[in-house]
């Protein structure tokens, strides 16, 4: 086979070879040698069938062109604390090969195989855990803002307590210029719970102009097209006015009462008027005077179930709530319901 013919390494340039999302330098003369053992032996792209026994004459040969070029590119200085006693061992390096070529990858192959994508998925997961350290993910995100919070005299505690929960916050993705952060839109989160945490983004980023420093929080830009949010897991027992209707209202009757405090609101109408200079009116009012006061207004867009009595097991399910009757008048439907509302702020 003609040399030209072989696609394997095709695109190396300048002696690099892409690996996983890094780069690794190879001497060019190495590249020339996988290409010509790839030629001699008559195979194109190099790729071991993953379905079929390693001691398939095919796979046996697809190895011992990676063992063989393993061993000349591996004594050029590329890879790290290489050991020329392992190196050398053709047995122990074998089983090395057979072990993650048909078994790790194998195993990943069958998965991708019963679910397109989800090794991809998967990947991308582990990428974002162990990305660099000064980029902010959920966790770094929810912990910047709720210490940010904290230094606001007179913030909603309810505010603070809605943040802490690293799955309330999106785990933003690095565009290709290295800068800007895609935000992911969390399907779960409501429009209005959206505005606050850009209102608590904005005012970080004043912070830091106002103090004369160069912000170590990046650039966030909304997408054309909605990119969803990695983890889908959603916070658990947030005011119902977090969550957004749609996905509420999808939910199973026992997973709703399960996930969403349902009795409970805290975000003003426009969520965007939050945390200004001139304080809101209400901000002042306590959780329960809050709920009262934009539970009826806020409670249309919900298919909330609506409690008639209230048993033992509801009683022992509200625990530190604080349970009273609470009638929503309504001039058509004329409801009038019985549900739990914190005493206090959250």
């Amino acid at each position: 086979m003609a040399q030209a013919e072989i696609k394997t390494l095709k695109d190396a340039q300048m002696g690099q070879i892409k690996v996983v999302q890094g780069m690794i330098n190879v001497d060019e003369v190495c590249i020339h040698y996988i290409h010509t053992s790839l030629a001699k032996l008559g195979i194109s792209i190099w790729g071991p069938d993953l379905t079929e026994s390693p001691d398939l004459l095919f796979n046996s040969t697809c190895r011992i062109v990676a063992i063989r070029s393993f061993h000349k590119v591996a004594l050029q200085g590329p890879y790290l604390n290489v050991s020329k006693a392992y190196l050398n061992n053709l047995t122990l390096v074998t089983l090395a090969y057979n072990h993650f070529v048909h078994y790790l990858l194998a195993q990943c192959f069958k998965k991708e195989l019963m679910s397109p994508g989800k090794f991809e998925l998967v990947t991308k997961k582990a990428a974002i855990l162990r990305s660099e350290p000064f980029v902010f993910f959920s966790s770094q995100l929810c912990k910047a803002r709720c210490e940010f919070l904290s230094t606001i005299p007179g913030c909603p505690k309810q505010y603070i307590k809605m943040l802490a929960k690293p799955n309330a916050h999106s785990d933003d993705e690095v565009n290709s210029n290295g800068i800007t952060h895609t935000i992911k839109t969390l399907e779960f989160c409501s429009a209005n719970a959206s505005k606050l945490v850009h209102q608590v983004n904005l005012l970080m980023q004043k912070a830091d102009i106002l103090a004369g420093k160069t912000s170590q929080k990046y650039i966030c830009q909304l997408p054309n097209t909605p990119v969803p949010f990695t983890f889908k897991s959603p916070p658990t027992q947030l005011p119902i006015d977090f969550y957004s209707a749609s996905w509420y209202n999808n939910l199973p009757p026992g997973q709703k009462e399960k996930w969403v405090n349902s009795a409970h609101v805290t975000l003003l109408p426009d969520a965007a008027q939050s945390l200004k200079l001139i304080p809101h009116p209400d901000k002042s009012l306590s959780g329960s005077k809050f709920s009262k006061k934009y539970y009826k207004q806020k409670i249309k867009v919900y298919q909330v179930l609506v409690v008639e009595e209230l048993t033992e097991e509801h009683l022992d399910k509200a625990g530190n709530l604080d349970c009273r009757d609470e009638v929503l008048d309504d001039d058509e439907e004329g409801i009038t319901a019985k549900i739990f509302v914190l005493d206090g702020p959250i």
